[in-house]
Parts: C-alpha cells; sequence; structure tokens
C-alpha cells in the first residue's frame, strides 16, 4: 500500500464502504463504526503533516485517476501545502457531527441523515484533492444535492423550499459565471490543470482581466459577498444543527479555496487594475453584515451574518497579494470554521430545550445551564478576537497586510468591523444568558456529556491555534513563493 493511496484514496474508499454499510446493516453499532471510521479519516490527515514538506511549493503527492477520460486534461488526486489545511478542517468536523447525530433525540432519522453527511463528506475531499479546474467545478456543483436534502429532509421550519429555492438559485447564477470561465480557460490552454493556471504567457491582458471578474463573481457567492449573500441566512435558519454547522465550516471555504487556488495566479498582474474595486465591494460586505447583524432576533441568523463579517475581512488579507494577507485568510478560515461551528452546535443544543432561536423569548440561561452558559460566552469572546483565540491571529495577519499595502480605507473598515462584532456579540451573551430569568425556562436542563465533549474539543482548539498559531503560520509562509 503506496503513501498516496493511504492519503488520497484510503479515506474515499472508508467513506464509500461506510455508506454502503449504512445501507445495507443499518443499527447502533453501525452508527458508532460510522464516527470510528470517520476518526480514522482525521487520523489520517493528522498523521499527513508528519510527511508533508512545507517549505516546497510543489505537489507533493499525486495519484493518477486513468479511469477518467482526459478530455479537459490528465486528471490527478492531489495534496499540497494549500489543500492540506482544508482537508484537515474537514476530517477534524465531521467526527463531531456524526458524534452530535448520535446524541439527537430518536425521532430524527440517523440513518438518513449519516449517509447524506457521508455522501457530503465524500465530494468535499474530493473537492479539496482534484487537480483540475474541471473535477472541481463538477464536485463543486454535485454539493448542492447533499445539502438540499440535508435542509429540506431535517430543516426545522415551513421556510425550508424558500431557502433551498434561494441556496440553489444564487448559486446556480454564481456556476454561471464558473463555467464560461472553465470555458475560456479551456479554449486557451487546451486542458484545465491547476499547474497550466500559473502559466499566464498564453493569456492576454484583457483575457486576464475578463477571468478576473469572472471567476471573483462565481466564488463570491460561495463566501459570500454581498450583494449576493441572501441566501445565507436563510440557509442557516433552516437547516438542522449539523447542517449549519458544515455550511459555515467548511462550504463556505469552498469559495475562498477557489479564490485562492484560480483567482489569485490568474490576476496576480491585472488585480491592481480592480483592486480599489473589490476592497470597496468587500468592505460594504462588512459594513452591511455587522449592521445586519445587530438588527436580528434569530440566533442563528446573527452568526449567519457575522459569517459574513468574519470571511469578508479574510478577502481583504487575499487581495493585499502579501503574505502574511494570505496566511491571514487562510488563517481566519480555518478558525472561523472552528468557532461559528461551536456557535451553531450551541444553538442547536439550546434549540432542542426550548424549541426557539427567538433571543426576545430567551434570557437568564445562565442559573439554568451554567455549562452551556459558560461555553458560549467564551465562544461569543472568541468571535469577537479576543486576544489569546484564533481569530485574532488571523484579523491581525490580515490588518498588518493592509498596513503593508497602505490599504487605509479597508484597514479602517476592517478596525472599525471590530465595533459590530462587539455589538452583536454582547447581543448574544447579554439578555439570552444573563437577563432576569424566565420561569418557563426553570425547569431547563444543562450539556449532557456529548454534548459537553463537542464544545470542549472545540474550545481547545480555538486555545491551541490562539496562544501556538505557528504550525499554521510555519507552514503557510512557502505561499509567498507560489503567488
Amino acid at each position: 500500500m503506496t503513501v498516496e493511496f493511504i492519503f488520497l484514496i484510503l479515506p474515499l474508499v472508508i467513506l464509500f464502504f461506510n455508506i454502503i454499510l449504512l445501507i445495507l446493516f443499518y443499527n447502533r453499532i453501525t452508527v458508532y463504526i460510522t464516527f470510528l471510521l470517520n476518526l480514522i479519516i482525521f487520523f489520517i490527515y493528522c498523521v499527513l503533516s508528519c510527511y508533508l514538506n512545507f517549505s516546497i511549493a510543489e505537489i507533493q503527492y499525486r495519484l493518477l485517476l486513468d479511469f477518467i477520460p482526459d478530455y479537459f486534461g490528465v486528471h490527478y488526486l492531489i495534496i499540497d501545502s494549500i489543500s492540506y489545511f482544508f482537508l484537515l478542517l474537514t476530517g477534524f468536523l465531521f467526527p463531531l457531527c456524526i458524534f452530535y447525530i448520535n446524541l439527537e433525540n430518536e425521532r430524527v432519522n440517523k440513518k438518513r441523515s449519516l449517509i447524506i453527511l457521508l455522501l457530503l463528506e465524500f465530494f468535499i475531499i474530493l473537492c479539496f484533492s482534484v487537480s483540475d479546474f474541471f473535477l472541481f467545478y463538477v464536485f463543486f456543483e454535485v454539493l448542492l444535492i447533499p445539502m438540499i436534502f440535508l435542509i429540506y429532509f431535517f430543516g426545522s421550519r415551513g421556510r425550508k423550499v424558500h431557502s433551498i429555492y434561494l441556496f440553489l438559485f444564487y448559486t446556480l447564477v454564481g456556476s454561471l459565471f464558473l463555467l464560461y470561465s472553465l470555458l475560456l480557460l479551456y479554449k486557451v490552454y487546451g486542458n484545465l490543470e491547476f499547474i497550466s493556471v500559473l502559466d499566464l504567457s498564453k493569456l492576454s491582458v484583457e483575457e486576464q482581466k475578463l477571468l478576473t471578474l469572472l471567476l471573483f463573481f462565481g466564488f463570491a457567492v460561495k463566501i459570500p459577498v454581498f450583494p449576493v449573500h441572501l441566501w445565507l441566512p436563510e440557509a442557516h435558519v433552516e437547516a438542522p444543527t449539523v447542517g449549519s454547522v458544515l455550511l459555515a465550516g467548511i462550504l463556505l471555504k469552498l469559495g475562498g479555496y477557489g479564490m485562492l487556488r484560480f483567482l489569485l495566479p490568474i490576476s496576480s498582474y491585472v488585480l491592481i487594475e480592480y483592486k480599489a474595486f473589490f476592497i470597496t465591494l468587500i468592505s460594504l460586505s462588512i459594513l452591511y453584515g455587522g449592521l445586519a447583524a445587530i438588527r436580528q432576533v434569530d440566533l442563528k441568523k446573527i452568526i449567519a451574518y457575522s459569517s459574513v463579517v468574519h470571511m469578508n475581512i479574510g478577502l481583504l488579507g487575499l487581495f493585499t497579494q502579501t503574505s502574511s494577507g494570505i496566511i491571514g485568510f487562510v488563517f481566519l478560515m480555518i478558525s472561523h470554521g472552528i468557532i461559528s461551528s461551536a456557535l451553531f452546535f450551541g444553538v442547536g443544543m439550546l434549540y432542542e430545550r426550548i424549541h426557539t432561536k427567538n433571543i426576545l423569548y430567551i434570557q437568564g440561561l445562565a442559573r439554568v445551564m451554567p455549562k452551556f452558559s459558560t461555553f458560549f460566552l467564551l465562544f461569543c469572546l472568541a468571535n469577537l478576537s479576543l486576544p489569546g483565540t484564533c481569530n485574532f491571529i488571523g484579523e491581525i495577519l490580515v490588518f498588518i497586510s493592509l498596513g503593508i499595502e497602505k490599504s487605509y480605507f479597508a484597514l479602517t473598515i476592517g478596525v472599525f468591523s471590530a465595533f459590530f462584532c462587539t455589538l452583536f456579540c454582547l447581543i448574544l451573551i447579554v439578555k439570552p444568558l444573563y437577563g432576569q430569568i424566565d420561569k418557563k425556562f426553570s425547569v431547563t436542563y444543562d450539556l449532557t456529556n456529548g454534548e459537553t465533549f463537542i464544545m470542549f474539543i472545540l474550545f481547545l482548539y480555538v486555545i491551541i491555534f490562539g496562544l501556538c498559531p505557528g504550525f499554521i503560520i510555519q507552514n503557510l509562509e512557502i505561499i509567498e513563493y507560489i503567488y
């Protein structure tokens, strides 16, 4: 068994046979086996860090997919220093989601939920592992199917069909931009491999400008950027807890990964002409997201709009085209994946008990749910980038890069966003946790041991990456030689 097989194929094989096992022999034992198999996948990606050489920019592990016709170039599964951290984040969050599903009450169809989750994980791993734009586009679109089923079968309210409609509409509109850019790249290069995009000698300046705009708006839908963000709050509100966790923790990162992998190499020379436009649009997204967050009464919508703020702060760093900005962008995506997932887990656990997410009806939980309130407070503080948490490291790197590039307008907006973050985090904390206790919550029970375990693991990584960020920062320093 080769190293390439273990790191590239084995996780996919495990997921494939796990899905078959759940379909044919679903019972309590197979649920535990599913959790253990996902832990094995996470362990494989942890071991991979010992084998990767982060000091070189080249692709280090490559496996030919010779059963796929090479119409758009030769197809490989690859791992390099860019895709590794996204695979590690994927391997980390899915076992927690599966563990949470096992904690849910019996009225949830766990078999269907687990199968959808494993299909989602299968295609996400492929998205982060493929070596060409064609397969990335295919799996990027196929991911819609399990996510739609997850919202439809396990959505919490009657507006789930409307949220699916918005999710489909915005994503498919963005896909039209990506499809056009895919065809244009194939016309120029004759293939769609990542390595071909790094050679800009075949692209005219006009083609580079056109591709920059197409790719930006294609991936901006997934991040999302104003004004193509409206699907996100609706999808979060209607999705089940694990759906919101995966949507915020991983699926939003596909847009950032696409920009990092495709947009930045193509636009490296022409971006200076569009930089003012992009940074202005991203700054508007930060301001709008912050203002919208403080106006919401639904806990999930507040967290959803905070995701818009943090993801767009990361984009500011990406478009500085400096090593500190790009590293800050990747770091912020990873930290946001952990913190937002924890907040959505917390809201889901709370909803299981009191059956509402409206902050107008929630108050005084600290007296009846001390463990929940402690974790929720800590994650809210991490969400507003308190020093010592991982969000703080990512935002500081982005702000440093903006200062280096003398983008003072964007730097002012980014720093001012901290004010909005403080406001909507205070909204999440003050009344729900420390308001006057409501009698109807007096019988509410606190977190179980399993739920406490999930929150503790997430908080542990928030602190580890906040106090010891070197594992990510030092291993991403090679980025300055790639771009």
